[in-house]
């Protein structure tokens, strides 16, 4: 649930799914949050640092707003809040199959590393 080819379960918003990654978890330094003009949440990329490693764990953009540039703009923002903090690189991991999550990776120079079992 909430990669950029999914919608969110039971919330169609996504609103629950972005709110409870910001107060559990989510790197606000690194993270990146989009609203519309009425402040509802319409996308998120979050980050975390576990283990030495800097992890993308969701870039997710609400049904609504999906193929709008969203996710690339959150995702750009994250990584360059990343690079002036002058840290490692990010790790992501994306399901098997999950097209739409690779091409916006590969453009912001991600790189297909291997596969963890």
């Amino acid at each position: 649930m909430g990669t950029i080819d999914q919608d969110l379960g039971d919330n169609d918003d996504g609103d629950v799914e972005i709110a409870e990654w910001r107060a559990n978890g989510a790197d606000a330094e690194r993270s990146r949050v989009a609203e519309d003009d009425l402040g509802r949440l319409v996308g998120a990329s979050l980050m975390s640092a576990a283990r030495s490693r800097l992890l993308l764990n969701y870039v997710i953009t609400t049904p609504a707003w999906k193929q709008q540039g969203v996710a690339g703009a959150l995702l750009a923002a994250s990584l360059t809040a990343v690079a002036e903090l002058g840290e490692q690189p990010v790790v992501a991991g994306v399901t098997l199959g999950n097209e739409p999550s690779e091409r916006l990776l590969r453009k912001q120079g991600f790189h297909r590393g291997h596969a963890i079992s």
